[in-house]
Protein backbone atom coordinates (compact mmCIF):
# COMPACT_ATOMS: atom_id res chain seq x y z
CA UNK A 1 0.00 0.00 0.00
CA UNK A 2 2.57 2.15 0.87
CA UNK A 3 4.38 1.60 -2.45
CA UNK A 4 1.03 2.43 -4.38
CA UNK A 5 0.85 6.09 -2.31
CA UNK A 6 4.47 7.43 -3.23
CA UNK A 7 3.81 6.24 -6.66
CA UNK A 8 0.79 7.83 -6.73
CA UNK A 9 2.27 11.12 -4.73
CA UNK A 10 4.80 11.37 -7.24
CA UNK A 11 2.80 11.12 -10.37
CA UNK A 12 0.71 14.00 -8.92
CA UNK A 13 3.59 16.10 -8.17
CA UNK A 14 4.81 16.00 -11.74
CA UNK A 15 1.53 16.65 -13.21
CA UNK A 16 1.42 19.63 -11.42
CA UNK A 17 5.33 20.54 -12.51
CA UNK A 18 5.06 23.50 -14.26
CA UNK A 19 2.92 26.41 -15.61
CA UNK A 20 1.92 27.14 -19.23
CA UNK A 21 4.97 29.77 -18.74
CA UNK A 22 7.20 26.60 -18.30
CA UNK A 23 5.36 24.97 -21.24
CA UNK A 24 5.83 27.18 -23.94
CA UNK A 25 9.97 28.08 -22.02
CA UNK A 26 10.87 23.96 -22.42
CA UNK A 27 12.91 21.96 -25.23
CA UNK A 28 11.16 19.27 -25.27
CA UNK A 29 8.23 20.03 -27.80
CA UNK A 30 11.38 21.67 -30.15
CA UNK A 31 13.23 18.83 -29.76
CA UNK A 32 10.59 16.57 -30.97
CA UNK A 33 10.15 19.19 -33.81
CA UNK A 34 14.21 19.25 -34.90
CA UNK A 35 13.99 15.09 -34.62
CA UNK A 36 10.95 15.54 -36.65
CA UNK A 37 12.32 17.52 -38.98
CA UNK A 38 16.17 15.93 -39.52
CA UNK A 39 16.92 13.22 -42.09
CA UNK A 40 16.91 9.48 -40.96
CA UNK A 41 19.18 8.87 -39.14
CA UNK A 42 20.37 12.50 -38.71
CA UNK A 43 19.31 14.05 -35.42
CA UNK A 44 20.20 17.56 -34.56
CA UNK A 45 22.64 18.42 -31.76
CA UNK A 46 20.29 19.36 -29.09
CA UNK A 47 18.26 16.57 -29.48
CA UNK A 48 21.39 14.48 -29.26
CA UNK A 49 22.12 16.38 -26.08
CA UNK A 50 18.64 15.70 -24.89
CA UNK A 51 18.92 11.93 -25.69
CA UNK A 52 22.43 11.41 -24.72
CA UNK A 53 23.71 13.89 -22.17
CA UNK A 54 20.70 15.64 -20.15
CA UNK A 55 20.05 12.44 -18.14
CA UNK A 56 22.88 13.35 -15.90
CA UNK A 57 24.11 16.57 -16.88
CA UNK A 58 20.25 18.00 -16.74
CA UNK A 59 18.63 19.78 -20.03
CA UNK A 60 20.21 23.06 -18.53
CA UNK A 61 24.02 21.46 -17.96
CA UNK A 62 23.72 22.01 -14.58
CA UNK A 63 24.87 18.15 -13.60
CA UNK A 64 24.47 17.23 -10.26
CA UNK A 65 27.11 18.98 -7.30
CA UNK A 66 29.57 16.42 -6.60
CA UNK A 67 28.57 13.57 -8.68
CA UNK A 68 28.01 14.77 -12.30
CA UNK A 69 30.19 18.61 -13.27
CA UNK A 70 28.10 21.48 -14.16
CA UNK A 71 28.89 22.61 -17.93
CA UNK A 72 27.55 25.57 -17.74
CA UNK A 73 30.41 28.59 -18.44
CA UNK A 74 33.32 26.44 -18.08
CA UNK A 75 33.21 24.37 -21.14
CA UNK A 76 34.35 27.58 -23.72
CA UNK A 77 37.55 27.75 -21.73
CA UNK A 78 38.36 24.42 -21.12
CA UNK A 79 38.72 23.71 -24.74
CA UNK A 80 41.35 26.72 -25.16
CA UNK A 81 43.90 24.17 -22.84
CA UNK A 82 45.30 21.32 -24.81
CA UNK A 83 44.48 18.86 -21.79
CA UNK A 84 40.78 20.20 -21.82
CA UNK A 85 40.13 19.90 -25.51
CA UNK A 86 41.35 15.88 -24.95
CA UNK A 87 39.34 15.25 -22.03
CA UNK A 88 35.74 16.83 -23.29
CA UNK A 89 36.49 14.02 -25.95
CA UNK A 90 38.10 11.25 -23.72
CA UNK A 91 35.46 11.68 -20.65
CA UNK A 92 33.88 8.15 -20.43
CA UNK A 93 30.33 9.80 -20.90
CA UNK A 94 31.51 10.79 -24.62
CA UNK A 95 34.16 8.29 -24.94
CA UNK A 96 32.18 5.67 -24.69
CA UNK A 97 28.75 7.11 -26.44
CA UNK A 98 26.53 5.52 -29.26
CA UNK A 99 27.33 8.42 -31.40
CA UNK A 100 29.30 8.76 -34.49
CA UNK A 101 32.16 10.75 -34.28
CA UNK A 102 31.23 13.31 -36.44
CA UNK A 103 27.60 13.18 -34.19
CA UNK A 104 29.97 13.68 -31.47
CA UNK A 105 31.99 16.81 -33.11
CA UNK A 106 28.64 18.82 -33.83
CA UNK A 107 27.78 17.94 -30.68
CA UNK A 108 30.55 19.05 -28.47
CA UNK A 109 30.92 22.46 -31.00
CA UNK A 110 27.19 22.93 -30.53
CA UNK A 111 27.47 23.06 -26.63
CA UNK A 112 30.72 25.03 -25.89
CA UNK A 113 28.02 27.77 -27.71
CA UNK A 114 25.10 26.61 -26.10
CA UNK A 115 26.50 26.32 -22.62
CA UNK A 116 28.38 29.69 -22.82
CA UNK A 117 30.42 32.08 -22.60
CA UNK A 118 30.78 32.70 -26.26
CA UNK A 119 34.14 30.90 -27.27
CA UNK A 120 37.37 33.11 -27.56
CA UNK A 121 38.35 33.50 -30.99
CA UNK A 122 39.67 31.93 -32.75
CA UNK A 123 38.02 28.96 -31.80
CA UNK A 124 38.63 25.87 -33.63
CA UNK A 125 36.06 23.16 -33.95
CA UNK A 126 36.38 19.51 -33.14
CA UNK A 127 36.30 17.92 -36.21
CA UNK A 128 35.07 14.13 -37.11
CA UNK A 129 38.71 12.91 -37.55
CA UNK A 130 40.20 14.92 -33.94
CA UNK A 131 37.07 13.08 -32.12
CA UNK A 132 38.14 9.62 -33.98
CA UNK A 133 41.41 9.86 -32.91
CA UNK A 134 40.95 11.04 -29.52
CA UNK A 135 38.53 8.70 -28.58
CA UNK A 136 40.63 5.70 -29.35
CA UNK A 137 42.86 7.07 -26.54
CA UNK A 138 41.09 5.88 -22.89
CA UNK A 139 42.12 8.44 -19.82
CA UNK A 140 42.51 6.43 -16.35
CA UNK A 141 41.36 8.60 -13.76
CA UNK A 142 38.72 11.13 -15.39
CA UNK A 143 37.97 13.24 -12.04
CA UNK A 144 41.82 13.45 -11.37
CA UNK A 145 42.04 14.68 -15.25
CA UNK A 146 39.50 17.30 -14.97
CA UNK A 147 41.27 18.82 -11.85
CA UNK A 148 44.19 19.08 -13.66
CA UNK A 149 42.43 20.87 -16.53
CA UNK A 150 40.96 23.00 -14.36
CA UNK A 151 43.62 24.46 -12.39
CA UNK A 152 44.77 25.35 -16.02
CA UNK A 153 42.22 27.85 -16.21
CA UNK A 154 42.24 31.68 -16.28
Amino acid sequence: MRRVVVLALSFSALAGCGSQDDAASSPLPSIAAEAKAAPANHLTPRTNFALHCSGCHLPNGSGFAGRVPDMRGELSAMVRVAEGRRYLIQVPGTANSTLTDAETADLINWLIVEMGPAPVAPFKPYTESEVAALRAEKIEDPAAMRERVLAQLP
